[in-house]
């Protein structure tokens, strides 16, 4: 008998042992137990990762108050159908537990929002800090504002929110709870020459794209693809953060950027679109395309 066909019996084998050791003896998988020690080596790993997951069940496991929102947090507007992995072990037992197992995995890394972290290893570094942030000067949730090592995002929100910072670039987020009229600043620092775009997402409003420059201006003139590519190729070129507060345009943007300043090339490249977008710079520099 080989392990793979030696795998479909251990589910059965395991519960006659819990139920009957005795009668267990006389099982076949006994037999290649005792004689093949591969196998045999094989099924106590089984044997230890079931005896684990058997403690689940004396365990209490809290699930927050906000855990729908915090999911619901992490939507996108279009629904992504996941396709999971087979499972492993055929015992519906088992299969069960393994969705147990991997839902407080889940938990334990999604919902552990406001912690500070160093730069990723690619991409966009996440730190928190509270304090002090200026009067929005337009109505908006979300402040942006370039630092000298990419951007600052500033909230003082009306009323408690949830928001997560996505790096799209290596898919790696963070989430941070907002409390009413208590200001929140998200500094997102680019380690990278390239410019990199991350994906805003509070709760109840529709998403934001945030182009973080990287460490050198990029030579790259010309191009074609959407309004997230178009904003990341904005960043890049100019060294501009943007902002891009709108919804994706139907049609491809192409670009080709000269001399001049970053927001007369997004106008004139947004001009040439069949949906109207408003492109508006900060005192700072910081690129804003709503529509």
């Amino acid at each position: 008998m080989n392990i793979e066909k030696a795998r479909e019996l251990y589910s059965a084998y395991y519960e006659r042992v819990q139920t009957d050791a005795s009668a267990a003896e006389n099982d076949p998988l006994a037999l290649v137990l005792a004689r093949d020690p591969e196998i045999r080596a094989d099924y106590e790993q089984f044997e230890q990762a079931m005896a684990q997951l058997d403690t689940l069940a004396d365990e209490e496991i809290l699930i927050p108050n906000d855990l729908h929102a915090r999911i619901q947090a992490r939507l996108d507007d279009d629904a992504k159908v996941i396709k999971p992995a087979a499972s492993f072990w055929t015992s519906s037992k088992f299969a069960v537990a393994g969705l147990v197992a991997a839902g407080i995995i889940f938990a334990t890394i999604q919902l552990r929002p406001g912690q500070s972290g160093g730069a990723l290893q690619s991409g966009i570094g996440f730190r928190t800090s509270t304090g002090n942030v200026p009067e929005r000067s337009v109505p908006e949730p979300m402040v942006c504002r370039s630092t000298s090592t990419g951007v600052s995002l500033e909230f003082k929100p009306s009323k408690d929110h949830l928001v997560t910072v996505t790096d799209l670039s290596t898919n790696a987020y963070k989430s941070y709870e907002m409390k009413k009229d208590v200001p929140l600043t998200i500094p997102l620092e680019n380690a990278t020459d390239l410019a990199v775009c991350t994906e805003i997402k509070i709760t109840g409003e529709p998403l934001k794209i945030v182009a973080v420059p990287g460490r050198t201006k990029e030579s790259l003139s010309a191009g074609d693809g959407t309004l997230i590519d178009f904003g990341r190729a904005l960043a890049g070129f100019y060294g501009v953060p943007v902002v891009v507060d709108a919804k994706a345009s139907a049609d491809p943007i192409r670009w080709k950027f000269q001399a001049g300043t970053a927001i007369d090339a997004a106008t004139q490249a947004l001009t040439t679109q069949t949906q109207k977008f408003v492109v508006e710079k900060n005192a700072d520099g910081t690129l804003h395309i709503s529509d």
